[in-house]
């Protein structure tokens, strides 16, 4: 199953990952859309 996300969206949620701080995992996972 493959998830479409728009730049946007992927930019929105950076945004929030990184006000919490917990972007040590989650960047390799954005990376995969990038």
């Amino acid at each position: 199953m493959q998830i479409k996300i728009s730049a946007d969206a992927a930019m929105e949620l950076k945004k929030k990952i990184q006000e919490k701080g917990e972007n040590h995992g989650i960047r390799v996972y954005i990376a995969g859309f990038g």
